[in-house]
């Protein structure tokens, strides 16, 4: 499932800027130590458990986009440019990975996002300095990715359909795609577009079969709201993103809109935000992160219930959140203030406990996870 990235960092991890490099420049190792390999075998049992992002193997290295299997890890790229990976996907029998790729040498060089299958590269979709894919989704063999590009002095949202590009927005002011769902037919895709007044508002984009793409705005203009995932259950749409407070500000709630109704996770008095959404039966699983003052808490909530599961004293995100049967899991990442650099883990969370790390030195991050 996707995991977002805002349009702006600054916006979105003002609560981490403190404790970590941009996201860009977060690194995770190309091998993770035996130990942590044996530790998450042992503990895996069935379903398997895929995990996407990005690491690096020491701090003079760049980062490789990776994917782990059931904790067991395999790089896509080979460092020579910096790697990310941001959404991992199975269907049947084939796993799905997004990535993005940059020459860190080379200024103003092409960013190269690129859709792998089963480990080999499927294409490129084309791109610019500054695409940014975010979210992946595959339905009878065809691929849906959406994210942001910049056109004219304007970040615009976009759709990729098997590497085909389609605009979203208009492009007279800034807009970014942060998810995207199939269910039925019909492509979801949730972001946030900036309006005239300046304001950010959420917006679900739809597409019904061969029909225009419509767009929906989920919330106001009088205030700032971003959405970052979508789901998608019968006729029922869920987004998960973050509102502006009426306590704060600078302070968000952490919200999740069914069909453009609104839930807030949390008051707005520190900044907060549902990074996604995940629903099984009734209930609603959302993922992501409050600032409390001093770090930011990684979180997930069921229905309105939360759960912290970082230990609170390190800065951590959740990034990407999959129920499967009774069983909850949660990928993101979590500072290691023991390691001289600051290091960040990344991390599988399972029913509130640590279910896999990787390794304690350099930079990790778990940006999307799929249990199957």
């Amino acid at each position: 499932m996707k995991k977002i990235q805002l349009l702006f960092a600054s916006i979105f991890l003002i609560a981490f800027t403190s404790c970590t490099n941009d996201t860009e420049n977060e690194q995770s190792v190309t091998t993770a130590t035996n130990n942590s390999k044996l530790t998450a075998k042992s503990a895996l049992v069935n379903p398997t458990v895929y995990a996407a992002g990005y690491g690096q193997s020491s701090w003079t290295t760049q980062t490789a986009s990776t994917i782990w299997t059931d904790g067991v890890e395999y790089n896509l790229t080979d460092g020579v440019y910096t790697g990310t990976a941001w959404s991992v996907y199975k269907e049947g029998t084939d796993v799905y990975v997004l990535t993005k790729e940059y020459n860190q040498l080379v200024s103003g060089s092409n960013n190269i996002c690129k859709v792998w299958k089963n480990n080999v590269l499927q294409y490129t979709l084309p791109s610019t300095p500054n695409t940014h894919p975010n979210s992946l989704f595959v339905s009878g063999g065809t691929v849906y990715v959406v994210g942001r590009d910049y056109v004219s002095s304007k970040f615009v949202a976009k759709l990729w359909v098997n590497g085909v590009v389609t605009t979203l927005s208009t492009g007279t002011t800034n807009a970014e795609a942060a998810s995207v769902y199939v269910s039925s037919g019909t492509v979801y895709i949730a972001g946030y577009e900036q309006a005239s007044n300046g304001n950010y508002v959420a917006k679900l984009w739809k597409k019904v079969g061969q029909a225009a793409i419509t767009s929906t705005d989920i919330s106001a203009n009088t205030s700032n709201s971003y959405a970052t995932s979508v789901f998608v259950v019968g006729t029922d749409v869920y987004v998960g993103g973050k509102a502006a407070s009426t306590i704060n500000n600078f302070g968000f709630r952490a919200t999740v809109w069914k069909n453009s109704v609104p839930t807030y996770l949390t008051d707005g008095a520190y900044d907060a935000s549902v990074n996604s959404v995940f629903v099984l039966g009734t209930n609603v699983h959302s993922a992501g992160y409050k600032y409390n003052g001093t770090n930011s808490l990684a979180l997930v909530w069921k229905n309105s219930v939360v759960t912290q599961l970082s230990v609170g004293t390190n800065a951590a995100f959740a990034y990407s959140v999959f129920a499967y049967g009774n069983d909850v899991y949660v990928g993101g990442i979590e500072q290691n203030p023991s390691f001289s650099n600051v290091a960040n883990v990344g991390k599988i969370w399972k029913n509130g406990a640590v279910y896999f790390q990787t390794s304690q030195g350099y930079y990790h991050n778990i940006t999307s996870i799929f249990v199957q």
